[in-house]
């Protein structure tokens, strides 16, 4: 882990690109690819998977709570993605 084991993630941030595909019969469909995602601890140390990255941005956090999993689903890229979030154990 590149974090230590008493630190948790607090936050996510990243950026997500809507690309339009074209299909047979020349339909267009929408795809979202997340091109950059960042996790930040309580400890302030983050780690992030690019730098530059296309997209817009977006966040998610839930104070009092710390990150417990994800998931998603991906082919060529990432195109979905949840973050499941437990309430942090008071200390």
């Amino acid at each position: 882990s590149p974090f230590p084991s008493s630190e948790r993630i607090v936050r996510v941030t990243g950026r997500v690109l809507h690309k339009i595909i074209r299909g047979k019969n020349d339909t267009n469909t929408t795809t979202s690819i997340i091109t950059n995602l960042c996790f930040f601890t309580d400890g302030d140390r983050m780690i992030s998977s690019s730098e530059d990255s296309p997209g817009e941005p977006f966040e998610d956090n839930r104070p009092g709570y710390t990150l417990a999993y994800v998931i998603g689903r991906a082919a060529h890229y990432i195109e979905q993605i949840q973050f499941v979030w437990q309430r942090t154990p008071l200390v």
